[in-house]
């Protein structure tokens, strides 16, 4: 994404620069179905529609919004706002950070200490945070906010760097244009970015701020679809020495031309729980709409340069079972002791049964239960243990179970008790 610096327009700023000279995007315009993925390039074509930093603020920064999407639309053209997420990686002692209005937030108020440039006014309407190592701080757009001095963090963010300021002069003596500042909207409409809806610090702690807990060797889900659904996090604490072997999944799915990577059309990720044996699996291809004729299997993710050797035996092709296994399992609203289990059932059946334990139990000796609701509430589940679960469904006989289980973790109750 190439940067909007005033007075340095002719300056090209922001793009990765490649090994060979080019940039990261003229790479992509190459083949960008190729390289984002046929979701991803049907949906936004050749643009990427994340954008990752590494912020390491020596001062406080400016304070700031960005556009919700309806007004980026409208006033910028432009598909994505800038909601955002900061993930602190490290924090000094008194590290704090600005976001939200208070309650007693006006318009009025807020224009007033902007003519004025009382920045301490304008401090003194947002809720000050102070943040440590873990948390994990969501902002929306229209929210005002501003990271202060102390913090190393990696930002998640829509793609774009629309932004309006309110504050001409930073600490260190680094003074704005008026463009910089409002944007190019002008100081007037500038005000209207921000949305001026005042919560109290507990309201604002409920919906904006996390600390979630990490599992040693084990990737954690820090930013998901409760959050937000314009992009996700994950985070992978090592302890020691950690192997990372993605050789045992595999995508299974359609391809219109052999020759051409491009065309595969995923169906189902394949998942072995042990090396060198080999396993069963079963593929439903009843939701497969095209005209593809060839079957193909790829790698899930990995090095494509050390590939894991696969051997495939005994490939039938055949009407399907009645009972079909059912897939994508999704874990939300989870709490200190409970969590909510949905899946995809790809038949008719209307019962299933749900296995889960500790993450890494052998299959067929976890907690097993019957159920005839999908969603289904988890409860009785302890704190701060981490959680594999299963679902296979109920017909005339029982499916197989979902080829990948469901990992999830649950808090603790003195941290997730608190809001």
């Amino acid at each position: 994404m190439r940067a909007f610096n005033p007075g340095r327009e002719d300056i090209i700023e922001g793009p990765s620069i490649c090994q060979d000279g080019r940039t990261l995007k003229e790479i992509i315009d190459v083949n960008p179905r190729s390289f984002l993925g046929k979701k991803q390039y049907e949906k936004y074509g050749n643009d990427l529609s994340i954008l990752v930093k590494l912020l390491d603020s020596a001062e406080r920064l400016f304070i700031q919004c960005h556009p919700t999407i309806s007004f980026a639309k409208k006033y910028f053209n432009s598909d994505f706002g800038k909601t955002e997420c900061w993930y602190i990686l490290s924090a000094q002692d008194n590290a704090c950070v600005y976001i939200g209005f208070k309650p007693e937030i006006t318009k009025e108020k807020w224009k007033q200490c902007f003519e004025n440039q009382d920045i301490e006014g304008m401090l003194s309407l947002m809720h000050k945070l102070s943040v440590k190592k873990g948390d994990l701080i969501f902002v929306d757009g229209g929210v005002p906010h501003a990271i202060g001095g102390g913090c190393l963090l990696c930002e998640l963010q829509e793609p774009t760097d629309y932004m309006v300021i309110p504050e001409r002069a930073s600490k260190s003596g680094i003074t704005l244009s008026d463009r910089k500042m409002h944007g190019g909207l002008g100081f007037d409409k500038m005000m209207d970015c921000f949305v001026y809806c005042g919560l109290t610090e507990s309201e604002l702690k409920k919906q904006y701020y996390r600390h979630p807990n990490l599992v040693k060797n084990r990737t954690v889900s820090i930013v998901d679809s409760k959050i937000t659904d314009k992009f996700s996090m994950e985070c992978l604490q090592l302890s020691g020495e950690y192997n990372a072997d993605f050789g045992d999944t595999y995508v299974v799915g359609v391809v219109t031309d052999p020759t051409d990577n491009s065309t595969f059309v995923a169906i189902d990720t394949l998942f072995n729980t042990a090396a060198d044996v080999y396993q069963k699996h079963t593929v439903a291809f009843n939701r497969y709409v095209g005209n593809g004729h060839h079957i193909a299997f790829r790698k899930a993710i990995g090095d494509v340069d050390n590939q894991t050797r696969v051997f495939i035996d005994s490939l039938m092709v055949r009407p399907m079972d009645q009972c079909l296994r059912p897939s994508n399992i999704t874990v939300s609203d989870i709490t200190a002791h409970t969590a909510r289990v949905a899946w995809t059932e790809n038949g008719t059946a209307t019962r299933w049964i749900i296995e889960y334990d500790t993450v890494g139990y052998t299959p067929g000796t976890g907690t097993q239960i019957t159920v005839n609701t999908n969603p289904y509430l988890l409860t009785g589940l302890d704190s701060n243990r981490a959680y594999a679960v299963n679902v296979r469904s109920i017909c005339t006989d029982t499916s197989e179970w979902t080829n990948i289980p469901a990992e999830f973790e649950l808090p603790r109750c003195d941290e997730s008790c608190l809001y």
